[in-house]
């Protein structure tokens, strides 16, 4: 499905919420592709190309070698962590560590924006 909201062109990708509880079935998940550039997935690992990942850095339902993974499969050009409320300040310094170690790796700008922090994706 594709629509478009206030001038930006939007895809809807992916079908369920990653598994929370193995009690619990999992939920619709959607994520959102904005004008081909910047991919939200949501509350899961779905793959699709896209130049900008809001990759998950830390959720009740993902480990980290998860994010590692998921970062490969997509391998964009950049991605910044969002989804991650739930850490303090070591849970944090150890994302960036893995983002950081991950995108030297690929040769890439993988990172955690800071609050208030913004970056322009224009080439």
């Amino acid at each position: 499905m594709r629509l478009t909201i206030a001038g930006f062109e939007v895809a809807v990708a992916g079908q369920r919420h990653e598994v929370v509880h193995p009690d619990v079935p999992p939920v619709e998940n959607i994520g959102f592709l904005i004008d081909g550039e910047v991919f939200h997935p949501g509350d899961a690992f779905t793959v699709l190309e896209a130049p900008t990942l809001l990759v998950p850095g830390q959720a009740p339902w993902m480990k980290a070698p998860e994010m590692i993974e998921y970062l490969r499969a997509v391998a964009p050009r950049r991605a910044f962590a969002v989804h991650d409320g739930l850490l303090n300040d070591a849970g944090l310094g150890l994302l960036d560590g893995q983002l950081a170690g991950e995108g030297e790796r690929q040769k890439r700008e993988f990172r955690r924006l800071r609050p208030g922090e913004s970056v322009d994706l224009i080439p």
